[in-house]
């Protein structure tokens, strides 16, 4: 990783321009602070629709069961 004093002043200003904005510019709060519970349903349903065309196999029943999750637990 270089130094940031190797560098000259036309590569350091965008990088410093960038950090100021940050400091400046409100920021905003993520969505799990502020969504609702119907943008959570569509976001999940989003999600969940995008790992369709994955064309992962299913678990069965028995491979997602509590005993065969737990085996012989006393």
């Amino acid at each position: 990783m270089e130094k940031i004093t190797s560098r000259t002043a036309d590569q350091i200003k965008p990088l410093l321009d960038a950090m100021l904005k940050q400091l400046i510019e409100p920021q905003q709060r993520p969505f799990y602070e502020t969504a609702t519970r119907t943008e959570w349903s569509i976001a999940f349903q989003e999600w969940v629709d995008s790992h369709r065309t994955l064309n992962l196999p299913t678990l069965s029943d028995e491979a997602i069961s509590r005993e065969s999750i737990y085996g012989d637990r006393d």
